[in-house]
C-alpha cells in the first residue's frame, strides 16, 4: 500500500509496484518517484541529480511526494490513512 510507504512504513523495494500503480492514477506529476520506478538500481545517482545529499535524504523526498500524491487523490481520504499506520 502506497501509504504505508508514505508514513514510514514500508522500505522502498518493497513498495516500487504499489508506487508505479501511484504514479499511474496520480494528476500530479511524480518525477523522483518515476525515475526511483525506471532505475531502483541507481538511487544513489538519482539523489545526486536531485541534489539531494544521499539515499536516507531520497527515500524522505520520495515519501513526501507520495504522500501529497495520496493526498490529492479523489475518494481517498489520507488523514484516515495515516491514522491508521499509526
Amino acid at each position: 500500500m502506497a501509504a504505508g510507504f508514505a508514513w514510514a512504513q514500508l522500505p522502498l523495494e518493497a513498495s516500487l509496484p504499489v508506487l508505479q500503480r501511484l504514479a499511474e492514477v496520480s494528476v500530479q506529476p511524480l518525477p523522483l518517484i518515476e525515475a526511483a520506478i525506471a532505475a531502483p538500481e541507481s538511487l544513489s545517482a538519482l539523489a545526486r541529480q536531485a541534489g539531494l545529499s544521499g539515499r536516507k535524504a531520497l527515500i524522505a523526498a520520495l515519501r513526501q511526494q507520495a504522500a501529497l500524491a495520496l493526498e490529492t487523490l479523489q475518494d481517498i481520504d489520507a488523514d484516515v490513512l495515516r491514522r491508521s499506520l499509526k
